[in-house]
């Protein structure tokens, strides 16, 4: 492994030396002063024994000079310290050799060519065996010798060579690893500072994290709190405020349209202006309501977006359509413009209607001359569509404000006339339901332009303008949800509570077969009012390629209450009289003479149905004669004493609600036969679910995968201990 690393350093070393490196010439330097010294000593000893002799003089200053000066050029560098020790010894010996007329004193050049490899470099032999070769000649000739010396020298210098050569090449290759480990060290070091960085910094950015998180966990806990008191508000809302203004709709047009209740032939013109003034606040009031409450479900993500491929020019058709006589009334015309080549969209066509409707009426109310223009292009992967109009136009400086709630430019909030000043907020929550933008412009004195874009099915939003809002994430293709029921409005109903899938009602199981068949599904929705077995269904479903799940549980419809629950009809507040008339003209068509029992807590609500009553007996000659409750415990006090031709029950009662009334009428023979009409304020069925209770039950083939059945487990015990967050109705 350290081969390895080694070898994928070598391109990252410097080239090898042709001297030895200092840092190992020293010790070899070291060790050679050292021999050299003791030598210098033991030639001083001789010459104090042989004091005439020159000869030991000479090798004994020659070689102290030497080494004295090799010793001191040392401290400045190694190198030059060598070769110093080398030049004086060669020196001293040939000053020697003919000082003394010996040849054989030449013997100790090889000391030096010995030496010079060892204290420079092994390249160094040669220069100093050249050397001493020629000294040695050129004393051989002076002091008359044989050349045999130099033959010895040139033999020494080449015997040194072959034996150090391989004691070089492992000097040489301990370099280079040594040279590695070094670089490898260096390596290492700087990793550990950059690894304990990257550790520093990991434990700062996870401290950081989970902080973040905590605060995201306080931040999402609290979201959920606020959108679900923005859903029960949007839910008390609707119960407090339009219960009462339903009531003084329907007194304000029942005194405007029929002042024989009152003893009156026709009311005079002032009293007619008053009802009217009071009709159109009463009207305005509810329809604030009604805005409030849609702005409210679309903050509290309780308006879910039932998206399917869509005509966007029949859509602004019926949008256009919708707002003609508004139109009409100030002599406008509105225009309608489309590409020829418009692609179909991937929306909720009633949102998007309920935006346009919201901009041109707008327009309209805005725009005394001219006319309003509706028009829709495609500009790369998504659609924009545009209303302008030749109004009074818009201050640039409160274009980036008329979107915000209940904000109106040019004109008092204190009129109906005035709008509400919801409009436009609630256009531009709903375009953001759908992933787009919503933007106006705007010219004083010429009119002004709102747009907003619809991103095509599949793609991603662009952002070629600067607008309001932040787009949601492209659409994916809503999952097929088979439901196996016989009123199809348990299909509208899921349709407009559950966004991402499509819910295709089944009248039977022949026809879910059929269906099956045709295009698979993600899941087979069986009513629990049809009070079939899931055996039976699977059994139905025996021999089909696609095997979907089978999920049985109650849906909100008219038929619950109509079937199972045994009322003969059902009211939807706000009861209309037209409404009121034809239900008890299918529960009683014979009767001149109609009893009617009225079973509510709303006092204002029997006595408006009362007065309906009255009226119509005016109108068609048919009688009603009315009693009222105002508990199912009264009421089942009243009814034992007198029996009615009909009862109108409102199903939610304080105490004893209207099916247990209905329950308890049905075991006593004189009410058994009684028919009932039921009244409820919300989605007919929502209320015996409410009060009935509801059993589950979710059926696959096979086995659950890992996690499914856990996952499943985790859900149904949160809701057992109420933990699930409902979304109110709407």
């Amino acid at each position: 492994m350290a081969d390895s690393a080694a070898e994928t350093l070598n391109g990252n070393l410097p080239a090898a030396p042709s001297l030895m490196p200092e840092d190992q010439l020293l010790p070899s330097l070291r060790m050679v002063v050292g021999i050299w010294a003791a030598a210098c000593l033991g030639l001083w000893m001789l010459v104090g024994y042989h004091t005439r002799d020159a000869l030991f003089a000479i090798l004994a200053f020659g070689l102290t000079g030497s080494l004295i000066a090799g010793f001191v050029l040392s401290r400045v560098q190694a190198y030059i310290g060598s070769v110093a020790l080398l030049v004086g010894f060669m020196g001293t010996v040939t000053i020697a050799a003919i000082q003394g007329h010996n040849q054989a004193i030449l013997s100790f050049l090889v000391i030096p060519v010995i030496l010079a490899p060892m204290l420079l470099a092994p390249a160094a032999i040669l220069p100093a065996a050249g050397v001493a070769t020629v000294l040695a000649l050129a004393v051989s000739r002076s002091v008359g010798g044989n050349p045999w010396l130099a033959a010895m020298l040139l033999l020494a210098a080449a015997s040194t060579w072959a034996a150090l050569r391989p004691l070089y090449a492992l000097l040489h290759l301990s370099w280079r690893r040594s040279m590695q480990g070094v670089h490898l060290a260096s390596q290492l070091r700087a990793r550990q500072g950059e690894l304990n960085k990257t550790i520093k910094a990991l434990d700062l950015s996870y401290q950081l994290l989970e902080k973040t998180n905590r605060e995201l966990s306080v931040a999402r806990r609290e979201a959920e709190v606020l959108r679900d008191l923005r859903n029960r508000f949007a839910t008390n809302l609707s119960h407090e405020l339009r219960t009462p203004l339903n009531i003084v709709i329907g007194f304000a047009n029942l005194i405007y349209r029929n002042p024989q209740l009152y003893g009156v032939e026709e009311w005079n013109d002032v009293l007619l202006r008053d009802l009217a003034q009071i009709q159109r606040n009463a009207r305005y009031l509810s329809q604030l309501v009604d805005d409030v409450i849609d702005l409210a479900r679309v903050d509290a993500l309780a308006m879910p977006i039932q998206r399917q491929v869509t005509n966007l020019g029949d859509v602004i058709g019926e949008a256009a359509a919708s707002v003609a006589t508004m139109a009409r009334k100030k002599s406008l015309a509105i225009e309608v413009s489309l590409a020829p080549d418009l692609p179909l969209v991937n929306v909720d066509p009633l949102r998007l209607q309920q935006v346009l409707f919201n901009l041109l009426s707008n327009a309209i109310r805005f725009t005394d001359r001219g006319g309003v223009s509706v028009w829709a292009r495609q500009e790369g992967n998504e659609v924009v569509v545009s209303v302008s109009d030749s109004g009074r136009g818009i201050p640039e400086e409160e274009l980036s404000t008329i979107f915000d709630e209940f904000y109106q430019v040019g004109r008092p909030k204190s009129t109906p006339e005035a709008g509400k000043g919801l409009g436009l907020a609630i256009a531009r929550r709903l375009v953001q339901l759908h992933g787009g933008r919503i933007w106006a412009t705007s010219e004083l004195g010429k009119g002004s332009c709102f747009s907003f874009t619809l991103p095509l099915s599949g793609v991603t939003v662009s952002r070629l303008r600067a607008g309001e809002g932040t787009p949601l994430p492209k659409a994916r293709r809503a999952a097929r949800v088979l439901v196996l029921t016989h009123d199809d409005s348990a299909a509208l109903y899921l349709g407009r509570r559950i966004e991402g899938y499509e819910f295709v009602p089944i009248q039977s199981l022949e026809r879910l077969r059929e269906s099956l068949a045709a295009q698979p599904a993600a899941a087979v929705l069986v009513d629990g009012g049809l009070r079939l077995d899931t055996a039976v269904v699977r059994q139905a479903l025996e021999g089909c390629d696609a095997d979907p799940p089978v999920i049985t549980c109650p849906l909100p419809s008219a038929l619950w209450v109509t079937g199972a629950a045994g009322f003969r009809r059902v009211l939807t507040k706000p009861v209309t009289p037209e409404s009121l008339f034809q239900a008890l003209e299918d529960v009683e068509p014979e009767k001149k003479e109609l009893s009617v029992f009225l079973v509510d807590d709303d006092r204002g609500f029997v006595q408006l149905v009362a007065r309906m009553l009255q009226a119509a007996g005016q109108s068609n000659g048919r009688q009603y004669a009315t009693d009222a409750a105002y508990s199912g415990e009264e009421a089942l006090r009243k009814l034992r004493r007198t029996a009615p031709d009909c009862v109108i029950l409102d199903l939610v009662l304080p105490g004893m609600n209207g099916f247990s009334v209905l329950a308890a009428m049905r075991e006593q023979a004189a009410l058994a036969n009684i028919p009932v009409i039921a009244v409820t304020a919300a989605t007919p069925g929502e209320d015996q679910l409410a009060v009935g209770g509801a059993t589950f039950s979710f059926s696959k083939r096979g086995s659950f995968q890992p996690g499914e059945l856990s996952a499943l487990l985790t859900t149904a015990l949160k809701m057992a201990q109420g933990e699930i967050v409902t979304q109110g109705s709407d």
